[in-house]
């Protein structure tokens, strides 16, 4: 309720508090890491996220909310480590990769050409988010 209301410190308290409790409770951790992502603290968020998903989905996942929270760089920072680290194509992360590039104007240049074969060590996520290009 605290974050859909958009308590997030209070949400943090609270869901910290449920970690502790039930450290196996992997929705308190992932939603932990959401609340973590909306204020900004990305690499909590992501080590937070990681602990209940895997780590090219936690990346996503993060800079998804980045994306969403106006913050572009982060955002392409996060998408293009999602990408990185996936063994396979990561469809979600090219995608909100994309909308970034957009936001931005295409004024972004994650990879040289030397990396290109990075894009085929990509793997897409069913839970991942993903942006849509408004």
């Amino acid at each position: 309720s605290r974050y859909l209301l958009k308590d997030f410190d209070q949400a943090a308290r609270d869901l910290y508090t449920v970690t502790q409790l039930d450290p196996d409770y992997d929705r308190a951790w992932a939603n932990l890491a959401l609340v973590y992502a909306h204020k900004g603290w990305y690499a909590d968020a992501v080590d937070t996220l990681a602990k209940v998903a895997d780590e090219p989905a936690a990346f996503n996942d993060v800079g998804y909310i980045a994306l969403e929270r106006g913050d572009l760089e982060a955002a392409a920072e996060l998408l293009a480590e999602a990408i990185r680290l996936s063994p396979v194509y990561f469809q979600t992360a090219q995608k909100n990769l994309e909308v970034v590039r957009a936001r931005m104007g295409g004024s972004i240049r994650l990879f040289d050409s030397h990396d290109s074969e990075i894009n085929d060590l990509i793997s897409s996520s069913s839970t991942s988010m993903v942006a849509d290009e408004r």
